[in-house]
């Protein structure tokens, strides 16, 4: 009986973890990152499936991390707010508070090993240094959104990283084809971020 019981905890803990990483949010992401591949195919780039693999694996974590970083960081003002799928946060936190070191920790871990990924990569490939300063950024607002100090949502600034991302996803599906981001990628992708 007491391990049935922990078994029954154990998959209560992972669904909230499920909930925790708000997949409509991640999924949602999918389609303007696949436009910037087909953009790059388009444009005459060889589809690469490894590439593509790394790439999508690199965003998918991001993603992920930045759910439950938001989560964490917005426990006290999810306190006052509606959940509504693709905003206000999961409520997870909120019902299961003895989940926010994980909650935090998770982030952290999960962005450092998208980090680590994305060098492993650029090494293998031969993809141009900056390329992890590229995913660098990505990381740092999806991070500084509602964490301390910078809290870019809670100080009006909250459509800098949305806009960024706008860009940052196709353009990220482009470049993971042609180690390169283009004039005309940038002229084709801002209208994503606004």
């Amino acid at each position: 009986v007491l391990f049935l019981g922990v078994i029954i905890v154990k998959i209560i803990y992972l669904w909230q973890i499920i909930k925790l990483a708000r997949m409509p949010i991640v999924l949602a992401v999918i389609p303007i990152f696949l436009i910037g591949v087909l953009f790059a195919i388009r444009t005459g780039a060889e589809f690469s499936l490894l590439n593509f693999i790394w790439g999508f694996s690199i965003l998918f974590i991001i993603e992920i991390a930045a759910s439950f970083a938001n989560d964490y960081f917005d426990y006290e003002s999810d306190k006052h707010n509606k959940q509504f799928g693709f905003s206000g946060g999961s409520g997870v936190l909120l019902t299961y508070p003895e989940m926010l070191p994980f909650a935090k920790w998770a982030s952290i871990f999960m962005f450092l090993s998208a980090l680590c990924l994305t060098v492993i990569f650029v090494q293998i490939y031969s993809f141009p240094i900056w390329t992890i300063a590229y995913i660098g950024i990505a990381i740092f607002f999806c991070w500084f959104y509602t964490a301390p100090p910078f809290r870019f949502v809670y100080r009006g600034y909250g459509e800098i990283p949305h806009f960024l991302a706008g860009i940052m996803f196709p353009g990220w599906g482009y470049l993971i084809l042609t180690k390169t981001i283009s004039i005309d990628l940038l002229i084709f992708a801002i209208r994503f971020g606004f």
